[in-house]
């Protein structure tokens, strides 16, 4: 990690490798200030459950909005069939979600191809 990567978002278990191919470049998340206030250009670290970190950049400033506005083409992008979908898998996460909460949307890409371990990381 840079030093100019200070903010941590955790991803789920299984998305290093859609991340590492470049399928994946966007994440929703249940907002939080202090977490999910990413701006174009800024770099952060993806603390992956895979058991590895990896630097990345966003591509956009994040996109603030309620669950309910969430489009299904932005659901889709992250994974999900649509955004009914995606309410349902967030609800595992956050189970007291409602569809008026504010969301982040965030865009990245990977800012280097350097992978390290994590806390996460199992001999398998």
């Amino acid at each position: 990690m840079t030093k100019t990567a200070k903010k941590e978002l955790i991803f789920g278990e299984g998305l290093l490798q859609p991340v590492l191919c470049g399928k994946k470049h966007i994440t929703i998340r249940k907002y939080r200030p202090e977490a999910h206030n990413i701006m174009n250009g800024e770099r952060f670290l993806g603390v992956f459950k895979d058991g590895f970190n990896l630097e990345l950049i966003a591509t956009a400033d994040r996109i603030l909005k309620t669950f309910n506005e969430l489009t299904d083409d932005e659901a889709v992008e992250d994974g999900f069939f649509g955004a009914i979908e995606a309410f349902d898998g967030m609800k595992a996460y956050y189970p007291d979600l409602e569809g008026t909460d504010t969301i982040a949307v965030i865009r990245f890409n990977r800012a280097s191809c350097l992978v390290r371990r994590n806390k996460y990381y199992r001999d398998k």
